[in-house]
């Protein structure tokens, strides 16, 4: 699902493509997170599990922090990283 989400995305051009992207998205990370976190409970020695788990957390959450902070439009986002990306010539 997540490889559906960012194919649409790329391949979006309107709004309603873009939301729906977004609901892909989120579907399959809430699909894909908790079974990863199990993962790594059941690989997780039951002494250092607790620690474990929290630094997955730490590190997968600390993804989504930058996301609302970036432009809405995934081609506004490319276009801010190329120079002069406001003229039309």
């Amino acid at each position: 699902m997540q490889a559906a989400g960012l194919a649409l995305v790329v391949a979006g051009r309107t709004t309603p493509v873009f939301i729906l992207s977004g609901v892909v998205l989120g579907l399959g990370t809430a699909f894909g997170f908790p079974t990863l976190l199990a993962a790594i409970g059941a690989v997780a020695h039951p002494s250092w599990r607790s620690s474990a788990v929290g630094v997955y957390r730490l590190w997968r959450n600390g993804g989504l922090r930058p996301g609302p902070w970036w432009p809405v439009s995934p081609r506004t986002r490319w276009a801010s990283l190329r120079p002069c990306a406001g003229s039309r010539d």
